[in-house]
């Protein structure tokens, strides 16, 4: 927050302009599985971090003769890893299921209207016989654009809701003029992500493959007059630095057997989401319908998801997490624990899941809140940088018919330090 003597001159903004740069990758402008997409950002400028967006074209294509490619529903899936490097210095760690990430907090913090609202451009909807246009690909791969087509145009899609510091910093404007030249590399996922369609008649079989292609990226930039420079540099004068709170992620992958160890330190674990999926889950089949209630893919939405963003509860019956042998919560958790505490996470009243039944079958989560609220700048979470904390996810009543495989998601706070000369210091 800026000091109050000095709102009423910036709630004027004198001099205040905006413009919209594109910005090509370095290496190319079209991937594949497992390929690096690397783009730096300008420099001497104010940036606005959360208009960052990635855009390009996609298609999946199938090696069978009866089958069709189709790509995953939510196309943030195809990343695997983002890091995000200043001058020799990794500001943003890359961890390994980014697109499995980004699943779990969108149902965690989003809507459904949000989500509909993405469908536009994010490919929230697994296609079968139609693709997101509504054009018949019955008998096609998913390509995009289609030949031929009157209403799908280059670039088909794009994403602009990132985890880290490209979104969830404060502030989210940034003079990158205080910086080093910053750089981001974004690791695309396997070929696994996908998923396979059969012509009519056919049973599901090949391989599906996906590529990117014309890609770029857009980036909003600011001009204001001389306070907002002058602001920032009386205040690294006088502190020595300008701090820059950011989310950080870290992952963790687990057989799950009732009990599943990791470790994580931080001066602010916020949150814990660990989900269930089949051991299955990283080869490819077909789409997993979505349960509504009595009504399964009849006007919801969405109505399918991969085997990669299949969560399950598999068929647990409590559970608690433990942190330095001290248990939370204090007693045995059950399902609809795990859904209230999801909510306290969010803050909000509403999420992405429409009923009971999708919640257990495609999308259970088992959270737990660490921290006061959900504001950046407010570093109030689990403080643990005097020791690496042990923590266990226990569980009772796993299906022991099936194999799971956990996936853990740590939310932690870290703070990126500015000073003079383009010094940088990071506090995890």
């Amino acid at each position: 927050m800026y000091p109050k003597k000095l709102q009423p001159i910036l709630n004027r903004l004198s001099g205040y302009n905006t413009n919209v740069y594109r910005i090509q990758p370095l290496n190319t402008d079209s991937a594949t599985s497992g390929k690096i997409i690397s783009v730096r950002l300008p420099t001497n400028c104010l940036a606005d971090l959360t208009s960052f967006t990635m855009f390009f074209d996609a298609k999946a294509t199938n090696s069978g003769t009866d089958n069709v490619g189709r790509l995953p529903n939510r196309l943030t899936s195809l990343i695997e890893r983002v890091e995000i490097l200043c001058g020799g210095l990794t500001i943003a760690q890359s961890f390994n299921g980014y697109g499995t990430a980004q699943h779990i907090k969108h149902i965690v913090e989003g809507s459904q209207c949000s989500q509909r609202s993405r469908h536009v451009n994010n490919h929230e909807e697994i296609c079968e016989n139609t693709n997101v246009y509504g054009e018949d690909i019955s008998t096609l791969d998913e390509v995009y654009p289609k030949s031929g087509s009157t209403i799908c145009k280059s670039p088909a899609f794009f994403i602009n809701d990132w985890l880290g510091f490209l979104q969830e910093l404060q502030p989210k404007v940034l003079d990158l003029g205080l910086m080093s030249e910053v750089m981001v590399r974004i690791t695309l996922a396997s070929d696994d992500v996908c998923t396979l369609g059969a012509l009519t008649g056919a049973s599901i079989g090949g391989t599906t493959k996906f590529e990117l292609s014309n890609i770029f990226f857009t980036l909003n930039t600011i001009a204001i007059d001389g306070v907002y420079e002058d602001l920032l540099e009386e205040k690294i004068k006088r502190d020595g630095h300008l701090e820059i709170p950011y989310k950080q992620y870290y992952s963790y992958f687990n057989r799950h057997t009732n009990s599943t160890r990791f470790s994580a330190s931080s001066q602010s674990i916020d949150k814990i989401y660990t989900v269930l999926r089949k051991s299955t889950y990283n080869t490819q089949g077909g789409p997993i319908p979505v349960a509504h209630g009595d009504r399964i893919n009849t006007h919801q939405f969405p109505q399918n998801v991969t085997k990669f963003l299949e969560f399950v509860s598999g068929g647990i019956t409590d559970y608690q997490y433990q942190i330095n042998n001290v248990l939370y919560p204090q007693y045995k958790a059950n399902q609809l624990d795990a859904y209230r505490a999801l909510k306290m996470c969010s803050g909000k009243t509403e999420n992405e899941i429409s009923t009971i039944q999708q919640f257990l079958t495609t999308h259970f989560i088992f959270p737990l809140c660490l921290n006061c609220d959900n504001a950046v700048e407010h570093i109030n979470g689990f403080d643990s940088r005097n020791t690496n904390s042990i923590m266990e996810f226990n569980t009772t009543g796993l299906d022991s018919s099936v194999a799971y495989d956990s996936f853990v998601l740590v939310e932690t706070t870290s703070t990126l330090k500015v000073g003079l000369g383009k010094s940088l210091e990071i506090v995890l």
